[in-house]
């Protein structure tokens, strides 16, 4: 997805309440303000959440408890579907920052017409990351500091459906990161998998400015394309070499609690997963403690399941959050024995009722509502979710539509932005969101995709989809009008709005 290009050293600051667009006169001082910005919990990050003393002790049952001082909030989808608004983009913010980000080596361009990069913002990184590609490391300024790890990556084309398709023998030689990148400060966690030797380990990658990791690999590896950075925090067992790549096991969900634990996700269809929906472990592998799943699928008969709902996992003012799959409820991960509620997605009569419901592709989905987005930032929940099951059959019958809504988290407010709403289908592509995003009359539309650990939300925009746009809303002697026409079609644009 990715082509050679110079690397651009330059923060575009657009402030939209001065209805024009400036490039920013200090760009340290604004790399300052965005840094103080996020690292106000940095403080408290990893040990904000008590590490066990049961490490040699027999392993205890999580408990969910309500804190009366602050109870959980109840969001009222079917209400708010009363409430359907156009609101412009500043009314989520008046300060809009976009930061131009080149990789220094090209992507494969086949994949970049197929699937986007993720990435997620530290207090000091921009950190973009792709299956096929690895994990590269940029400032704030969006200069390129580092490649942490380069993905060892095969598929096949299939020229007839003119897509690539990744086979059980191109899984069997993967070497490289897969699954989600988490980040709590500027340590990256991620998971490295040597597919052929059956061997995978949790990695912590210190991308702190001077760090001895963004210099060189304390567990000095090395695979095909170069050194592989960061620390193993332990190694995930399995004597399966061609599983271990497979999607299954490469999706875990495992991410930090604190100094010394560890929250693993378990998937509903695991049959080892015990009965349990989250476990926390520590370094050495010992589970402490075990919460248990109270919608288990039990007698599933079906050959084939839906992949429908994946739950809901992030880091936000120094706590964890978690969303159990087919679950109604966010939870905080208050201390390693406990969750409490904070929100509660009320979708009335139209929700799944239970995880077969949810999972056994006999029971139908067209008049259900599903979660299909749900972000935190420090002022707003952004919420985006389908009628009917995401896939390529329900968008052929016409079942499936989008619906975004916004919760004023000061104000207690939930409104829809819009609703009902057909999804962006080509066959053989997979269905997205319309592009019913929030009006920007000075700039490029905006929708988050993701929120930065203190609440910041942002977005990327891929040049490929850039030079399919019409209009910017920007004048042609404009800075960012500018860059945007001489982006690359594997170039991305940041946007973060506050």
């Amino acid at each position: 997805m990715l082509r050679r290009f110079l690397i651009i050293a330059t923060l575009l600051s657009i402030g939209s309440c001065q209805q024009t667009n400036q490039m920013t006169q200090d760009e340290s001082s604004l790399i300052e303000q965005l840094r103080s910005e996020e690292t106000h919990l940095i403080d408290e990050d990893l040990s904000t959440i008590p590490p066990s003393n049961l490490v040699n002790a027999p392993k205890m049952e999580g408990i969910k408890e309500i804190d009366p001082q602050n109870p959980p909030v109840v969001l009222d989808i079917m209400k708010a579907r009363n409430d359907l608004r156009e609101i412009t983009i500043d009314f989520i913010g008046e300060n809009i920052r976009y930061v131009p980000i080149r990789f220094p080596t090209p992507p494969d361009s086949l994949w970049n017409s197929v699937e986007d990069f993720d990435f997620l913002i530290t207090p000091n990184n921009i950190i973009a990351y792709h299956h096929t590609y690895g994990i590269t490391q940029f400032d704030l300024y969006g200069n390129f500091i580092s490649q942490i790890i380069n993905n060892e990556f095969y598929y096949t084309w299939v020229p007839q459906y003119n897509v690539p398709v990744i086979t059980q023998e191109d899984m069997a030689n993967f070497d490289g990161s897969k699954g989600i990148i988490h980040a709590i400060g500027d340590h990256i966690y991620y998971q490295y998998y040597v597919a052929n030797k059956g061997q995978a380990w949790m990695m912590d990658y210190d991308a702190s400015p001077g760090s001895l990791s963004g210099q060189i690999s304390k567990a000095t590896m090395e695979n095909n394309s170069g050194t592989i950075r960061g620390e193993k925090q332990f190694a995930f067992k399995t004597e399966n070499k061609v599983a271990i790549a497979t999607s299954q096991f490469g999706a875990k969900n495992i991410f930090r609690m604190n100094e010394k634990e560890w929250a693993i996700v378990q998937e509903k269809m695991d049959p080892d997963n015990g009965g349990n929906f989250l476990l926390i472990t520590n370094s050495s592998g010992d589970t402490v403690t075990t919460f248990r799943d109270y919608d288990p699928v039990e007698n599933f008969k079906g050959s084939s399941y839906r992949g429908v709902d994946e739950g809901t996992q992030y880091f936000y003012m120094g706590r964890q959050h978690i969303r159990q799959a087919f679950n109604d409820t966010i939870y905080i991960m208050d201390a390693n024995n406990k969750l409490v509620p904070k929100y509660i997605i009320d979708f009335g009569d139209l929700g799944i009722k239970s995880s077969m419901e949810g999972l056994d592709p006999h029971f139908s989905l067209e008049n259900k509502f599903i979660l299909y987005q749900f972000l935190e930032s420090y002022e707003y929940l952004f919420i985006v979710y389908t009628k009917d099951n995401v896939s390529p059959n329900s968008a052929k019958k016409g079942t499936l539509e989008f619906n975004a809504c916004i919760y004023d988290k000061d104000g207690k407010d939930l409104f829809h932005i819009y609703m009902d709403e057909d999804p962006l289908y080509v066959s053989p592509g997979w269905p997205e969101p319309p592009n019913n995003y929030i009006a920007n009359d000075n700039g490029l539309p905006f929708w988050p995709r993701a929120t930065t650990q203190d609440g910041i939300p942002f977005t990327w925009i891929k040049g490929l989809d850039l030079k399919k746009m019409s209009s910017f809303n920007l004048p042609e002697n404009d800075p960012v009008y500018t860059f945007i026409k001489e982006m690359k079609e594997d170039d991305y644009l940041l946007m973060m709005v506050h």
